[in-house]
């Protein structure tokens, strides 16, 4: 599936679909609500896709094209440092714009319910992501501004797990909700300075 194969109308109703998924989650996202949303019948609905199946599939299409673009965008030359706290809040501004990221992220459901191409398009994009924050982790160790008391593969998780948080404070409605919640630039800049290599003193 590419951008070009979807109509405007397909992409009309998967961004709708994505609206009310981040509103009420994935089990409220049916064919009557995502009907009602849009002012269809639900036969007006399966005229564009032919099942829910197919709605769910290009909500992922949509969501993971966004998010491959965002996690492998050109950067600037800079240490791996600078590059991971750019990459970091570019999460953050795509989170922002991309309703239904946090429940597809989060959400146990979500894997249950989504067509197993679309459940391998979503471990692609986050693979992918994986494999770069990896490869700049190994280049900050090179070059003596990362940390080397920890493998890249040691890092991994913690830089996943803030990655993952940041969506959750700019998606999620608990977040919003939540006095003590940091911001994502705040937790980027924790991030990095458990990161940096520090001098010996």
């Amino acid at each position: 599936m590419s951008d070009t194969q979807l109509t405007s109308r397909q992409k009309d109703i998967a961004h709708a679909a994505l609206e009310l998924i981040d509103q009420v989650g994935p089990q409220g996202l049916t064919t009557s609500a995502l009907a009602h949303e849009l002012g269809f019948t639900t036969g007006a609905l399966f005229r564009h896709f032919n099942s829910m199946e197919h709605i769910l599939a290009t909500c992922v299409h949509l969501l993971t094209t966004h998010m491959h673009q965002v996690l492998t965008a050109p950067e600037p030359e800079a240490s791996a440092p600078e590059r991971l706290r750019g990459r970091l809040l570019r999460i953050s501004q795509a989170s922002a714009q991309i309703p239904g990221l946090c429940s597809f992220m989060f959400s146990t459901q979500v894997a249950h319910v989504l067509p197993q191409e679309a459940l391998v398009r979503v471990m692609t994009t986050m693979t992918a992501g994986r494999e770069r924050m990896l490869k700049t982790l190994e280049e900050g160790q090179k070059e003596g501004t990362i940390r080397q008391d920890l493998s890249p593969e040691q890092l991994a998780p913690v830089v996943l797990a803030t990655m993952r948080h940041i969506i959750f404070i700019e998606r999620s409605r608990i977040a919003e909700r939540l006095a003590f919640a940091p911001s994502a630039e705040q937790l980027t800049e924790t991030l990095i300075a458990l990161l940096e290599r520090k001098e010996a003193s």
